[in-house]
């Protein structure tokens, strides 16, 4: 057994990991990066690229039931080849993940990347892959692996995103437990692509929306591509055929497989954290998210690790947060960036801000069924929601159910980031016809509301003299 003394050890190569890498060797100090699992990040091989090849494919396919209104003949003859799509989705997947090898595990050597799992004996000290290795500090970017509940860990034909992708073709039906954003993104792609979908959650929303109105709006969407099941629990029986059984309200379906979506679980809980000084409060590691340190050790943790914030660009900022944090004497405190959450759905869903609402804030609800560019879409349900300081004006959260959400909530994250008040976004310039619009109109709402007593002139354009 060989014994090493570095400065920084980074374990884990994911999005958090290389990214906190990329800080850390600016600073001239040793390192060393321990990667056990495969390489590739999670978004890459398992999450954000692979599903939206999946919703691509299936808008292509689904897009042929409206050819034929708009004068286009001969849809009726295309059709779908199940193994082709899994084919073509894992050539894109491996598209990205050998991208990001190619950049980084697959040219360091030895003395740089370790392969195998670690685990704390120490303070400073950690094992890995029968190397003991002494660190000043070390960075914790494990990743995370799916929920699956126990009683159901040994059926057949029940799948993760990690597990999903694999399989060689399409199944005929499929069971989705989970309406969060990927339970929904991957009901709709597999529903557009023929597949029999049901969906099932305990909770009474889905994709976390608040507001009841925007929420309606959503299930009358998405219901139309596959039945949504919510706050009622599930049971799961493997029935005689090889499929699952699944029992809800007093209602048994059954179906060729079940995807769970019922998010994932920090993997750093299993590196004995707890030697290295970690505070682990109801199995989640105690940390400082505007240092990324672990609270009495010289650790630092980024990304799903922390079990908070699991999306790729948190990822990214929390390892450049814990590189940087490294590389001092003192750990610097960084301001944190809007929290953003969108799901690839259509209609898109998406989360913006702090959606919080009491007697400080005011709002207003703006629906699309007006707005031009939505009704040539013919995609008119949903609408914009958004939260305002009632003093200030200033904006503090969106909530958005719509075509083309993706972009409007980064409009307002953005703004959101830059304090920036109702009146004046109601003075930005507003194309037409663009779904933008309705934004807009949501938008001077709010500022009528604020301004009640102004023109309409005064609202929106800026006086010069």
């Amino acid at each position: 057994m060989s014994n090493r003394k570095v400065d920084t050890v980074i374990i884990g190569a994911g999005t958090a990991g290389l990214y906190a890498l990329s800080e850390v060797k600016k600073s001239g100090r040793s390192w060393l990066l321990i990667q056990g699992g495969e390489d590739g990040t999670t978004c890459a091989r398992v999450g954000c690229m692979p599903s939206k090849v999946l919703l691509k494919t299936a808008e292509l396919f689904s897009s042929r039931d409206q050819f034929e209104s708009q004068g286009i003949l001969g849809s009726s003859h295309l059709e779908l080849d199940p193994v082709a799509v899994m084919t073509h989705l894992r050539k894109m997947r491996d598209m990205f993940t050998n991208g990001v090898r190619g950049r980084t595990t697959e040219r360091m050597d030895d003395n740089h990347l370790i392969r195998g799992y670690a685990e704390f004996t120490g303070k400073n000290s950690l094992r890995a892959n029968g190397q003991d290795i002494t660190f000043n500090n070390a960075i914790v970017a494990t990743g995370s692996s799916p929920v699956i509940p126990k009683p159901w860990q040994d059926f057949a034909n029940l799948y993760t995103t990690d597990t999903f992708f694999e399989i060689e073709k399409l199944p005929s039906s499929i069971a989705i437990i989970g309406m969060g954003a990927i339970g929904l993104e991957m009901g709709q792609a597999l529903s557009q692509l023929g597949v029999r979908v049901a969906g099932f959650d305990q909770a009474q929303t889905v994709a976390g929306i608040q507001d009841n109105e925007l929420l309606e709006d959503a299930l009358e969407s998405l219901s139309t591509y596959f039945p949504i099941h919510l706050g009622e629990p599930v049971t799961l029986n493997q029935n005689d055929s090889g499929g699952v059984n699944v029992i809800c309200n007093g209602i048994e379906e059954s179906f060729d497989a079940v995807l769970l979506a019922l998010g994932r679980r920090s993997n750093s809980l299993k590196m004995n954290l707890e030697a290295a000084g970690a505070a682990i409060l109801d199995g989640q590691v105690s940390f400082n998210e505007q240092t990324m340190g672990v609270e009495g050790t010289s650790l630092y943790i980024a990304g799903d690790a922390t079990s908070e914030r699991a999306v790729m660009h948190e990822a990214a900022d929390e390892g450049l947060i814990a590189g940087y944090n490294a590389n001092q004497t003192t750990a610097k405190r960084f301001k944190r960036k809007t929290a953003l959450g969108i799901v690839f759905t259509q209609p898109n869903i998406a989360r913006v801000g702090n959606l919080v609402e009491d007697e400080t804030t005011l709002s207003s609800l703006v629906k699309l069924t007006a707005n031009g560019r939505a009704k040539v879409k013919h995609a008119t349900v949903g609408g914009i929601k958004i939260i305002a300081d009632r003093e200030t004006g200033t904006i503090r959260g969106a909530e958005i159910v719509s075509v083309d959400g993706e972009h409007l909530a980064h409009l307002m994250a953005w703004a959101i980031e830059q304090k920036q008040t109702a009146m004046q976004l109601s003075k930005m310039p507003t194309y037409h016809p663009v779904v933008e619009e309705a934004l807009s109109a949501c938008i001077d709402s709010l500022t009528h509301q604020l301004n009640p007593n102004k023109s309409i002139a005064e609202q929106k354009l800026s006086i010069l003299d």
